[in-house]
């Protein structure tokens, strides 16, 4: 039947499906029942007009900000996800427990029944204490529930999404004991940020103020404080996370416009930390922000780089560890500061070709963590210092295996000049 590749969802491969096994399905003999967890399904889906009388796939739009029934079938529909049914998959929407995507109105689902949907209910009504959908949704929270915070954080969103809120406090005290447990800055860093969008979201489903996440956050947020003296001493296979957490958390506390979390706090830890010896990358990153908020002089983080500029190190690319810690957190400090500018500028130029290269990676790496709109203002900002022409919205047909092409090709004429012994023409 076929000649070449073919996908599991070639329309013409469905076709011949659904008319090989057809979309009915069978009915259980008179006198049979089916678990009161099946049947709660059954019923919950006929009362939000899902089909559950055959397997064919359809499509449902939801308007869960204006609809309220919209809204409690999003609920019903969470909740089976929560379950891992298998009934229906969410394409598109919003999501208020992480902050992505919270501009969209609509959530697009995917939904069809079939045996196996009714086969995972049966094995979760086989648990016992299972009888409806919130029940069962709430003994899988707790069933999945471990000692990672990030995805007990994650336990806490669905059930929010699901509708269970009423009866997540024993599930949010156990969490904030496990909060207090904590070590890693940078993973509680991220639980500080995902807590702050759940207690602040503007969507249809709030966390109820019983819950007390108000309360937990401030308490991971002091924790969180404590916790970044101990940054001079972290592993070096996680100073790249920790100085992204230090970035997560100035970012949140500069969008923190109702000053829900106290900003000094965090300020003063940085402030400390900038005069203690810690990894280079460290050292720029919360020096930059010390001279962002103006509690540190920009001649420290000026003389902190230079020597990073003029050490004596192995690796290149530990020249340059201080400034990817200022790009990484506070990269505004560039152009905000002249002489900081100037002294990144003068330490590339004095580079020669051979260190160049050797270093350009890991500056290319550095300079990614830039937003597009830092880098449209950096690329402003080094177009009128250099007085060239800026086309930030230029087309260009060049890959980046051309421009190795190019660096190797200039190469080569170098090297020819100097094997005919012309100098000093780069």
């Amino acid at each position: 039947l076929t000649k070449g590749d073919v996908s599991a969802r070639t329309p013409w491969i469905d076709r011949l499906r659904e008319h090989l096994r057809g979309t009915a399905l069978g009915d259980v003999p008179t006198g049979i029942s089916a678990p009161p967890l099946v049947e709660d399904t059954r019923a919950r889906a006929a009362q939000h007009r899902f089909a559950v009388s055959d397997t064919i796939e359809r499509r449902r739009r939801l308007d869960i900000q204006r609809t309220p029934r919209h809204l409690e079938a999003s609920q019903f529909l969470h909740a089976l996800a929560v379950l891992d049914a298998g009934f229906a998959v969410m394409e598109a929407g919003p999501d208020y427990a992480t902050g992505y995507g919270t501009d969209r109105l609509f959530e697009e689902w995917r939904y069809a029944w079939s045996p196996t949907v009714e086969a995972r209910l049966i094995e979760l009504a086989a648990q016992g204490g299972c009888d409806t959908v919130p029940d069962a949704c709430l003994a899988q929270i707790w069933a999945q529930r471990s000692d990672d915070i990030l995805g007990q954080l994650d336990l806490l969103g669905q059930g929010l999404r699901a509708g269970v809120s009423s009866r997540l406090g024993p599930f949010v005290k156990a969490f904030a004991q496990d909060i207090g447990r904590v070590g890693s800055f940078a993973d509680l860093g991220r639980v500080v940020l995902r807590l702050f969008m759940l207690c602040r979201t503007r969507g249809p489903l709030p966390a109820p103020a019983e819950l007390g996440l108000e309360q937990i956050l401030q308490a991971a947020y002091v924790r969180l404080v404590y916790l970044a003296d101990d940054l001079p001493h972290v592993p070096d296979d996680m100073v790249t996370t920790a100085v992204a957490a230090l970035r997560r958390i100035a970012d949140l506390l500069r969008s923190d416009t109702e000053s829900v979390l106290d900003r000094q706090l965090f300020d003063q830890a940085v402030l400390r930390l900038a005069s203690r010896s810690a990894p280079a990358e460290i050292t720029g990153a919360v020096m930059a922000l010390s001279v962002r908020t103006e509690l540190l002089d920009a001649d420290v983080l000026l003389r902190a780089l230079r020597g990073d500029f003029q050490g004596a190190v192995l690796e290149m690319e530990d020249r340059i560890a201080v400034l990817r810690g200022v790009i990484a957190t506070a990269p505004d400090v560039l152009w905000q500061v002249t002489a900081i500018l100037d002294a990144v500028d003068t330490f590339l130029t004095s580079l020669d070709e051979q260190d160049f290269l050797r270093l350009l990676p890991v500056l290319r790496r550095a300079f990614a963590a830039l937003n597009p709109r830092e880098t449209d203002r950096l690329a402003e900002i080094l177009s009128e210092r250099f007085g060239l022409p800026l086309e930030l919205n230029a087309a260009t047909s060049f890959t980046q295996s051309d421009l190795m092409l190019g660096v190797r090709a200039h190469q080569a004429m170098l090297d020819a000049l100097g094997a005919d012994g012309i100098e000093g023409l780069e």
